[in-house]
């Protein structure tokens, strides 16, 4: 136990019963995060202290470069992205592919779709939380998501619309004839609103 309080790495050289034991590895995790790779894994699947331990401290623990596909569980990824939603970026592809993975890696950071499987682009649970995101704009993206295929969907387009006005551009023309949310918008951007992005005599 001394040993791995003063350097976690001192774990490898540990018995097995040792790097079994969820207190001694507890103890190495707090000096290395790394010491993880050096607990067995039965002792990885059953304990969650140890991962939020070491996810705490050094939330790319779950990189794909320590292989952990085999025991890592979403709920070890989630945590890890609510501490830096960039770790989405060195993740392994199977979990790229997860939707809930990718809803929160954009929660946390909108331009991070740049690293989500196209294939997902076309989610709209996923265009939600990226258009939600409060640093978002269209035009950084207005030629990369096939915006035009979402007009219709009254809840992207409000949610972005709000964050972003210039996403009225090419919103359904129910949706740009529609007062009510056309006043939200004025009221949130004021003179700043593009007259053009309804079908009607507003008065800015």
């Amino acid at each position: 136990m001394i040993a791995v309080k003063h350097d976690g790495h001192a774990l490898q050289f540990a018995s097995k019963e040792l790097r079994d034991d969820e207190e001694v590895v507890l103890v190495a995790v707090q000096q290395n995060s790394t010491a993880l790779t050096f607990a067995t894994d039965r002792l990885l699947l059953r304990s969650d202290k140890v991962w939020i331990q070491a996810i705490s401290t050094n939330p790319s623990i779950v990189s794909r470069q320590y292989g952990w596909n085999a025991i890592l569980r979403d709920r070890h990824i989630m945590y890890a992205l609510e501490q830096n939603p960039h770790v989405y970026e060195i993740l392994d592809d199977w979990w790229k592919d997860c939707i809930d993975i990718a809803q929160l890696a954009v929660s946390g950071c909108w331009l991070l779709i740049n690293h989500v499987p196209d294939w997902l682009w076309k989610n709209p649970n996923l265009l939600i939380k990226v258009v939600g995101h409060e640093k978002w704009n269209y035009d950084d993206w207005n030629d990369q998501i096939e915006w035009y295929d979402f007009r219709h969907h009254k809840e992207i387009m409000k949610i972005g619309a709000l964050n972003d006005p210039a996403l009225m551009c090419i919103a359904s023309t129910e949706l740009q004839y529609d007062q009510s949310f056309a006043c939200k918008i004025v009221y949130k951007f004021g003179s700043e609103i593009d007259k053009d992005y309804f079908k009607f005599q507003f008065p800015l």
